[in-house]
């Protein structure tokens, strides 16, 4: 049995991007989202002892859903702090503004914005579902809401995600 450190390591190498995206996506901040991964990690570290006796080993969740759980938590903690508030953390970068002019990167760009500006409890909801593919009721689980609420978020994000990317490609002059 490899001990925590290995373990860690081993999660890290192997979720380490799919965290960091997971934390990107929800502070909208590269920086902030470093923090928030390290933390993750920290924490899976730290908790790694009683890790066997958790829902993963028990064969209920994967290690991805766990380290998902805890990122989700990381962030909600951070976005409720007053100096996330306060700070120019939750600000996002202009996008260029003709139609003709997006390549592919301008458009998945696009797309990022569009997912960023969603308000937080869409934006969380979309991460899980969307962007991670967690069925609903796997991502109701994670986010600690029903089912039912987050089959509502995750409707009413792509309403508001349909919305933005209209006007960012069809309501031009």
């Amino acid at each position: 049995m490899k001990n925590g450190a290995e373990k860690t390591e081993e999660l890290f190498k192997k979720y380490g991007d799919e965290i960091l995206r997971t934390c990107m996506l929800i502070l909208r901040n590269r920086a902030l989202a470093e923090d928030a991964a390290m933390t993750v990690y920290e924490k899976a570290f730290s908790a790694f002892r009683g890790f066997r006796g958790k829902a993963c080993f028990r064969g209920e969740a994967s290690e991805k859903t766990w380290l998902i759980r805890i990122a989700v938590n990381v962030c909600r903690n951070i976005l409720k702090s007053s100096a996330y508030k306060t700070s120019a953390a939750g600000e996002i970068p202009d996008t260029v503004s003709e139609r003709d002019e997006y390549s592919a990167a301008e458009t998945k760009a696009a797309v990022s914005q569009a997912l960023m500006s969603l308000p937080d409890i869409y934006r969380e909801a979309a991460v899980l579902h969307l962007y991670n593919g967690f069925t609903l009721k796997e991502a109701a689980k994670l986010a600690g809401v029903s089912q039912s609420a987050m089959t509502f978020r995750v409707s009413k994000a792509k309403e508001l995600l349909r919305k933005a990317l209209e006007e960012c490609y069809y309501d031009r002059s």
